[in-house]
Formats: structure tokens, sequence, C-alpha cells
């Protein structure tokens, strides 16, 4: 933890520290201008990555107006926790309750990017967060999931995750 909070300390974005149900910090930066706005954008790193190489995406939304916002999540980049991976779905979902409940809190509308493993935890968002989401942008999402690694969806819960992708 010490490394940690070595490595946040040379970091020249804002940032925000999120508690986690268990305690587990979570590493926002925040690229915003001028206050908090309206919309916000949301970035989720792919696999293995963390937040700070979508700087120049999240610079440039926030260029146009709009509060952006990088996301680590735990086990990468400057969030605590066990380097790589998730101990569970219901882990993530916790950390992503913890997320949307504090940008909800400051932004009535906001958007999702998901880029590789990014567009997974978009889509969990999707499903298990429906109304935070104003919008999902999805970039290089994978093309096939390997039979039997999630359940099976109804078609109902389909064509939910197609209307709020839409």
């Amino acid at each position: 933890m010490a490394v940690l909070n070595q490595w946040r300390e040379e970091v020249s974005d804002n940032y925000q520290i999120l508690k986690s149900v268990d305690g587990t910090e979570l590493f926002l930066r925040d690229w915003s201008k001028d206050g908090e706005k309206q919309t916000a954008f949301v970035i989720f790193h792919g696999i293995t990555a963390h937040s700070e190489p979508y700087e120049v995406i999240g610079k440039k939304i926030a260029e146009m107006g709009y509060s952006s916002y990088g996301f680590d999540l735990r086990g990468h980049g400057l969030s605590s926790g066990a380097r790589g991976d998730y101990q569970s779905k219901e882990k993530l979902i916790q950390d992503l309750n913890t997320l949307i409940e504090f940008l909800q809190a400051k932004h009535p509308k906001i958007v999702f990017i998901g880029h590789s493993l990014g567009v997974v935890v978009a889509a969990i968002v999707a499903e298990n967060f429906p109304k935070a989401v104003s919008g999902l942008i999805l970039l290089s999402a994978a093309r096939k999931v390997r039979e039997g690694a999630y359940p099976k969806r109804s078609l109902i819960t389909n064509l939910k995750i197609l209307f709020w992708s839409i």
C-alpha cells in the first residue's frame, strides 16, 4: 500500500479515492475542467491496464465541456487489491456500485466507455445498473466468449442490453 500511495502522489491529474464495501481503495482519475457538468463520461480500461493511457481521450472529452473520469479496476493501476484480477463478479459489482453512487451524487447523466475488458465491465454496469446508464461506448469488444464462462442470458436480458446500447 505504501508503494501505491507514493505513486498516487506523483499523479498530476486530479483524482479521488473511493472505498468499496470491503475497504478496498479504488482510484478514480478526474480530467474534468471548470467544475461538475451535467454529463460525465467514465472510461473502463482493458485487461492488465489502468486509466492513465486513456488520458488523451479523457482530456479531450473534458475540453468538449463534459466531466471525464478514468477508473482503475480493483487490482489494476493505482487501485488497491491483488494485482490483475477480481476474486468474483460480486466484488466487481460492489466496486461498480461504489463508483456509480459517487458519480450519481454529482452528475444526472453518465456515459460509460469500455475498451477491451472495459467493454465487459460496461456491459455488467448496463445489466446491473441500467438506470445509471445514459449511454455506452464500446471499443474493441471480444468477438466470442468461451462456452460456459457466463450463465446463458435470457432473451429479455439481451433485449435490455441492446436497448440500453442504442
